[in-house]
């Protein structure tokens, strides 16, 4: 029997308990542990790849390049942590305040300074 197959009779096999209403069966015959892996990769087949643009339009490409709305602190925020791979202490953001104000004024250069300086001083 091929892989394909085996989807193909546990498909079926799932379908005929789920319409005996016997999701309990179901759920102890996958078990938990390979639940939460099909949760994650069915999660994953459905992100799409990002395109920041020069003005920093955030675009998700394999959505026909539907833009993501979000204010440009936050598009400061996102932007910062992108460029740390290597991740950011939450409790250390302000060692990094220079760095998101700089991107801040980036993504809007038409605003109040003073109010970019209080949008980070908040964070």
């Amino acid at each position: 029997m091929t892989h394909e197959e085996i989807a193909i009779e546990i498909a079926r096999l799932a379908d005929s308990l789920r319409s005996a209403g016997r999701n309990d069966l179901l759920l102890r015959a996958i078990g938990v542990s390979v639940l939460e892996e099909l949760r994650l990769e069915a999660a994953r087949a459905r992100l799409s790849r990002l395109k920041i643009t020069r003005d920093y339009r955030f675009l998700l490409i394999d959505y026909h390049n539907r833009e993501i709305e979000l204010q440009p602190v936050h598009k400061a925020v996102y932007m910062l942590f992108l460029s740390h791979p290597e991740g950011i202490e939450f409790k250390r953001l302000c060692d990094y305040r220079e760095e998101l104000r700089n991107y801040y004024t980036r993504i809007a250069p038409t605003y109040d300074i003073r109010k970019i300086e209080e949008s980070v001083g908040r964070l």
